[in-house]
């Protein structure tokens, strides 16, 4: 009976370490669309990158030190906080992008038929997030 709970509880591991280090690479593509200019989505990415490391040292020692075998119940229900807390920033996130894309087309909707015969293509390369323009991708 111990040995089958030991097992049990090693199995949840299994769902929860992928999803946490699985968020990584779809997370860094979202932040690259949705950041501009090219220097503030440099530093965005850089940023993510430092969070995503830090999860990996909390990792290291959750799943050692402060998190006894075989069960691993804090690092478990660490892991899933974090995971539940991602979809709930990204779920914001989305409801918050959505809202600026809608704003941006009211925005732009005056003032587009006088920018555009000034600059063809809207601000150029350089145009930041800020602009009326700009469309979050989600």
């Amino acid at each position: 009976h111990v040995r089958v709970r030991a097992l049990h509880d090693c199995n949840s591991l299994f769902l929860l370490l992928p999803g946490t280090y699985c968020a990584a690479p779809p997370l860094a593509a979202w932040t690259a669309n949705n950041t501009a200019p090219h220097t503030r989505r440099a530093a965005a990415i850089a940023l993510l990158t430092t969070l995503t490391n830090a999860g990996g040292i909390l990792a290291t020692w959750l799943l050692g030190a402060l998190s006894p075998a075989p069960g691993y119940v804090a690092a478990a229900g660490t892991f899933l906080g974090f995971q539940v807390g991602i979809v709930g920033c990204a779920a914001g996130a989305w409801m918050w992008m959505r809202g600026r894309n809608r704003g941006g087309r009211m925005l732009a909707g005056g003032a587009a038929q006088v920018q555009m015969q000034v600059q063809v293509g809207g601000e150029g390369k350089g145009a930041s997030d800020e602009s009326p323009w700009f469309e979050y991708t989600m």
